[in-house]
């Protein structure tokens, strides 16, 4: 049977596709696990959601600007999941940057982008900027051919990696608990980056003509420039819903602590 997409659409989604889960190479036996207690997998719907807001000053990755993506998802889930379930007769399971397989690789074997040499998924409408999105079922639809395929391999997210010599990327240093090296320090101080890095996405000739996205949550809430004075304010439940919460306040206030001492 052919899956219909038309509740993703409700939620502006507009790229999803749905794969077999015999195609899709498990990366987390854990999560697979907690997957398998809820149903027996058959069929993967994958679907893209964009984040991309335009340009504006900010010290924290574009990502991040809004409200936690998570909470986007959450509500999707619970409202896609049993109109699907009483539309095909089947169990479905919704799961995002959770998930046992590659998320990365299974969009890219639906055909909804090409794979970046930056490890990325690259969009043709939306660039780099996107969340992937997984729904899993027992249910059986008719799939297509593995359409993976990859970037032009330009070079330009290489060349303008901070971190060239072999070491984890900046948005990992950025979200690094404890203390720093001073090599690490350096990095913060020297892109100003509080939280994240966008930078390989920024460069990319894909990402550098995205659209701004369609779905409203990422409007509302904003913070693009994180301060010191603006994270002392948030109250705990409005920091908990922040992408950079999963992390501990601590990790964000010794980033800002460097930047605003620079």
């Amino acid at each position: 049977m052919k899956f219909d997409d038309g509740y993703l659409k409700e939620f502006g989604v507009e790229y999803s596709a749905v794969v077999p889960f015999s195609a899709c190479g498990i990366i987390n036996e854990r999560r697979l696990g907690v997957l398998k207690k809820r149903l027996e997998p058959k069929s993967v719907i994958v679907f893209l959601v964009p984040y991309y807001t335009g340009e504006e000053k900010r010290n924290i990755s574009k990502y991040a600007i809004s409200k936690d993506y998570h909470l986007f998802m959450r509500v999707l889930f619970e409202y896609i999941c049993p109109k699907l379930s009483e539309k095909y007769g089947a169990d479905f399971c919704g799961m995002a940057d959770s998930a046992p397989i590659n998320e990365v690789k299974a969009a890219a074997y639906a055909g909804l982008g090409v794979l970046g040499d930056n490890g990325m998924l690259i969009n043709e409408k939306y660039g780099s900027y996107v969340f992937i999105g997984a729904v899993y079922t027992d249910a059986v639809f008719e799939y297509g051919e593995d359409k993976t395929s990859y970037c032009v391999h330009c070079g330009k997210c290489r060349e303008a990696c901070p971190m060239k010599d072999g070491r984890d990327c900046l948005s990992a240093v950025t979200q690094k608990k404890g203390e720093l090296s001073e090599d690490e320090i350096s990095y913060i101080l020297q892109y100003g980056s509080a939280w994240g890095c966008d930078i390989c996405a920024d460069v990319c000739p894909y990402s550098k003509k995205a659209d701004k996205t369609p779905v409203k949550f990422f409007y509302g809430d904003r913070t693009p420039y994180l301060t010191r004075d603006t994270l002392e304010k948030m109250t705990d439940d409005e920091f908990a819903e922040r992408a950079y919460a999963w992390r501990g306040k601590a990790v964000i206030e010794r980033n800002l602590k460097l930047l605003q001492n620079k």
